[in-house]
C-alpha cells in the first residue's frame, strides 16, 4: 500500500541533487550544477562551501555525490578535476587529492570499512582501489564490470551496480563476489539506495519500492517523486528528493 504524504511528515531543504546522512545526523546536500555543499542540522541551515570563499577558492567542476567514511569527514569526487577533495563536518576543506596518472577517466567512488578508496576507471573498465596511505591504485574485484557503475560501502561489503546490465552485487571488501541479484524486470528503475545487503530501495517514475531479493518481495513505499535519499532510521523511512521536501514515514 502506498503512503500519501501530508504535511505534519514534511519538512524543507534547498533543492538538490545529492544527500548523504553523516554519523551526527547533519544532512549533506550537493548542487552539482552549482557546485555548492550545503550543511543542514535539524532542518536548519548551517554551512555552504561554494568555492568562491576567499580562504577556500576550490571550485567544484563535475562533482558525483558526497561519500561519508564514519568519522564525519565528507569525500567528494571531481570526475573533471580527476581529484578527491575532502572536508570536515562543517564544511572546511581538510585535502585535495589529485589521483594517480594511471586513473584515466573515473566516473563513481566510495570508501570501505578498511578506509581504502574505490574507482571506477570506465577508460579500463576496472575498478580501482588505493589504501590508506598509497598513492598508487591496483586493481579490485573478482569479475568484470563495464558501462554505467556505482559503487556503495555499507557495513563490511561493497555493493557493485552494474546499472546497463541491471545486475546488484555483493562483494567482500578483497572484492570476492557474495552475490548477484537482478532488478525486477517490471519496473522501470531509474536509481537504487542501499539500505543494508539484503534490502534495497528502487525508484521509478511513480514513487519508491522497497526490494528484497532473497525473497524477490517488492512493496510499494511512497508516491513521493524524484527521491535522491532513502534510508532506514529506527521504525522510519526517511526520504528526500530533488525538490528538497524530506519525508518521514513510519
Amino acid at each position: 500500500m502506498a503512503v500519501t504524504l501530508n504535511a505534519a511528515d514534511t519538512l524543507y531543504i534547498a533543492p538538490c541533487d545529492e544527500v548523504a546522512v553523516n554519523i551526527f545526523g547533519d544532512q549533506i546536500c550537493l548542487s552539482q550544477n552549482e557546485g555548492k555543499l550545503l550543511r543542514y542540522v535539524d532542518g536548519k541551515l548551517q554551512h555552504v562551501y561554494s568555492g568562491q570563499d576567499y580562504a577556500n577558492k576550490v571550485g567544484l567542476q563535475s562533482p558525483v555525490r558526497p561519500i561519508l567514511d564514519g568519522t564525519g569527514e565528507i569525500y567528494i569526487l571531481d570526475d573533471a578535476a580527476n581529484t578527491v577533495i575532502t572536508w570536515d563536518r562543517f564544511l572546511n576543506i581538510r585535502s585535495i587529492t589529485p589521483l594517480h596518472k594511471d586513473v584515466i577517466s573515473p566516473k563513481d567512488f566510495t570508501i570501505n570499512s578498511e578506509h581504502d578508496w574505490l574507482i571506477y576507471d570506465d577508460f579500463y573498465g576496472h575498478i580501482l582501489q588505493i589504501r590508506p596511505g598509497e598513492g598508487y591504485p591496483t586493481n579490485w574485484g573478482d569479475r568484470i564490470v563495464s558501462g554505467n557503475v556505482q559503487l556503495f560501502s555499507i557495513d563490511q561489503y561493497v555493493i557493485v551496480y552494474l546499472v546497463d546490465m541491471k545486475l546488484v552485487r555483493i562483494c567482500d571488501v578483497n572484492g570476492t563476489t557474495l552475490k548477484e541479484y537482478h532488478l525486477p524486470k517490471d519496473v522501470d528503475i531509474s536509481k537504487i539506495f542501499i539500505l543494508n545487503r539484503n534490502v534495497f530501495g528502487l525508484r521509478v517514475k511513480d514513487g519508491v519500492y522497497i526490494w528484497k531479493p532473497e525473497d524477490t518481495s517488492l512493496r510499494y513505499l511512497s508516491d513521493l517523486k524524484d527521491v535522491i535519499y532513502l534510508a532506514r532510521q529506527e521504525a522510519s523511512y526517511i526520504l528526500v528528493n530533488q525538490q528538497g521536501v524530506v519525508v518521514t514515514i513510519p
